[in-house]
């Protein structure tokens, strides 16, 4: 990725749908729900199933995991500059589900400078 800051959620799908750790995927299956609100408002689910991953613009009936954050914060993960287990501490991010796909899914997605 180059030095350009993501700013919209198109964007942000591609890189998420093409960065990830093909070996840590494997780890976990599950659905999850974010919840993106602001100026860039949407619900993107992310499903990996058996190491596949799918990642797009909708709503999910049944996710094993929902997150809730505002698009700055969002932005700030696929940039690299915090994570979400930051943004959750910092009270920034709602979470509600399976923590350990959770924190699979963000091994899974670690940012690669």
């Amino acid at each position: 990725m180059n030095n350009e800051k993501v700013k919209d959620v198109d964007a942000a799908i591609r890189i998420m749908s093409e960065a990830y750790d093909k070996e840590s995927i494997k780890s976990w299956e599950g659905v999850i729900q974010l919840i993106i609100t602001g100026q860039e408002e949407c619900r993107i689910s992310i499903i990996n199933k058996s190491g596949n991953i799918g990642i797009k613009k909708t709503k999910n009936k049944n996710p094993d995991v929902i997150i809730q954050m505002e698009d700055k914060d969002f932005f700030s993960i696929v940039n690299g500059e915090k994570t979400g287990t930051q943004l959750f501490y910092e009270k920034k991010a709602d979470v509600d589900g399976n923590f350990e796909i959770l924190f699979k899914f963000e091994q899974a997605f670690a940012h690669k400078q």
